[in-house]
This record gives structure tokens, C-alpha cells and sequence, in this order.
């Protein structure tokens, strides 16, 4: 009988080995990539309709059952009781499980036609009703270890406005330390250290719009900015660069705003003039 005959494991394992020999002696080629004859080719539409032809002329007849996609030996196993089905015998009086799976199932059992409500609308008295209930109300969640939840404590409804929370969190953003340094802020610490003048990096100055200067020179009470050429819009700059800058100089801070084109082409000499200039600016 055609497709009865099946290999063994070690019949596999034998033809594996040779299939392996055969390609590394160079027997038999790979199929694959250039050495394939099909590589770079396409079947053209009638190849593609006699191939469909061959095809159903071989699956003429022939009816694909479930039975067919079940193995012999496994069709075997079930009628020698090797293998059992589980819910055989069982009922829903006798056994948990066939009952989760029945529509006895709370859980399964309000869906669609079984639910007692089905079919039917809430009134607008009973919505107001529901709303009032719900409102104020959090769906709970479990919480991770060391996570409390913000409301915790509380019995009446806690809300936090809007701005509160984003005040609460642009505060937070501007405590963290920024790891990340550009290229070109490395360059200016470099040219500083060289310098031997002492400076901190990503300082917090507090003003209107708070943020984290590229780098604080104290002696000097000088900013450094090293303004991107993308993200700073060069050669105009941005509004806010321009709000900021202003600021800090209402502060008493000196400012010296490098465009990241010039930091690049700049050397030493240049760039101690650069700091010369920015503080005799003031005064």
C-alpha cells in the first residue's frame, strides 16, 4: 500500500547521515540559493494552470475527513484503551470538569442568549443610577510588591488634577540624573579639564521653565549650551532656547549658547576666547 510503509528511528537516523556525507563530499549540491535552477525564475500563468491541473486531477474522488488526518497507530492506541478519552462516561453531576465546560458554567452561561438580560435596554433612570454608584470608583488591580496604591487611606473620591500631576511629574524629570552626554558636550568637558577649570554637568537652574543645563561653570556663574543642529533648528534656534536663555540672564547667569557645527571645527584657543567673550558680555 502506498504511504502505509513508515522509517524507523534508525532508518532516519542512517539516511540523515548519508544525505550529510553526500553533501559534504559534494555528491549531491544544495538546492539552495544560486544552485538552485529555479533561482531568479517565476512560473509563468500557464505553467501555474497545468501545475493546478496535475494537481486536482491527483485529488479527484478523494474526500478529506477528520478520520483520514488521524494516524493508524493512533486510531490503534485508542482502540486497544493505550490512550483514553477523558470524558468518557462522565457527566456533569459526576465530574467538576465536565461541568466548568457545560453551560451550568456561571462564566460561560451569561453570554449571548443565556444571559437573563439579553435582548433587553437600561432606562435613563437606572443609567443615572449605575453612574452614580460607579462614579469615583477604581477597577481594582493587583499590585506588585512595594507598590501602594495612591488612594490608599482615603474615603472620599481622591482626584489629582491634571497639572498637579504633570508639575508632579516634569519635577521628578528634572531630579533624575541624565547619563546620556553627546558627542559634543564631551568635547567642551574635555577642553575644560585641559583648562583645569572645575565644572558640573547637567545642572538643575531653577527658573519659569526649569530644566537641566548642559554644563555649570560656578566661579564663573556660566551655562554652556551645546545646541544641536537638528534638534535646535540651526540656524534660528527655538522659541523655547530663546525663553530659557532670557531667563537665566534675568537670573544674573551668564550664558554661552555653541551651535553643534562649530563646537565640531572649534579647538582650544577658540574656545577660550569663546568663554573670555561670553563673560566680558556682561560686564
Amino acid at each position: 500500500m502506498k504511504g502505509s510503509y513508515t522509517h524507523t528511528k534508525e532508518q532516519n537516523l542512517k539516511i540523515s547521515k548519508t544525505r550529510k556525507r553526500l553533501f559534504s563530499t559534494g555528491r549531491v549540491k544544495k538546492m539552495i540559493g544560486k544552485d538552485n535552477p529555479m533561482y531568479g525564475r517565476h512560473w509563468n500563468k500557464i505553467q501555474k494552470r497545468d501545475i493546478g491541473n496535475k494537481v486536482r486531477e491527483k485529488m479527484k474522488g478523494r474526500i478529506i475527513t477528520w478520520g483520514d488526518k488521524i494516524s493508524k497507530t493512533r486510531k490503534e492506541k485508542f482502540a486497544n484503551n493505550i490512550l483514553k478519552i477523558w470524558n468518557k462516561g462522565l457527566t456533569k453531576e459526576t465530574d467538576e470538569r465536565v461541568e466548568k465546560c457545560s453551560g451550568k458554567n456561571p462564566k460561560k452561561a451569561n453570554f449571548g442568549i443565556k444571559n437573563g438580560f439579553y435582548g433587553k435596554r437600561h432606562t435613563e433612570e437606572t443609567k443615572i443610577i449605575i453612574q452614580k454608584k460607579n462614579f469615583g470608583k477604581i477597577p481594582i488591580k493587583p499590585f506588585l510588591k512595594g507598590h501602594t496604591p495612591h488612594n490608599k487611606g482615603k474615603n472620599k473620591i481622591y482626584y489629582i488634577p491634571l497639572q498637579e500631576v504633570s508639575k508632579k511629574c516634569s519635577e521628578k524629570r528634572q531630579l533624575q540624573k541624565n547619563v546620556w552626554q553627546t558627542t559634543i558636550e564631551l568635547k567642551l568637558q574635555d577642553f575644560l579639564k585641559q583648562l583645569n577649570i572645575e565644572f558640573h554637568p547637567h545642572k538643575v537652574i531653577n527658573i519659569e521653565h526649569k530644566y537641566q543645563c548642559d554644563i555649570y561653570i560656578p566661579f564663573l556663574n556660566l551655562i554652556i549650551e551645546a545646541d544641536g543642529d537638528y534638534w535646535h533648528r540651526y540656524p534660528l534656534g527655538t522659541e523655547l532656547d530663546y525663553r530659557r536663555t532670557y531667563e537665566m540672564k534675568e537670573k544674573g547667569y551668564n550664558v554661552l549658547r555653541l551651535w553643534e557645527c562649530d563646537i565640531r571645527k572649534m579647538d582650544l584657543n577658540e574656545f577660550q576666547k569663546a568663554l573670555k567673550y561670553s563673560t566680558m558680555e556682561v560686564k
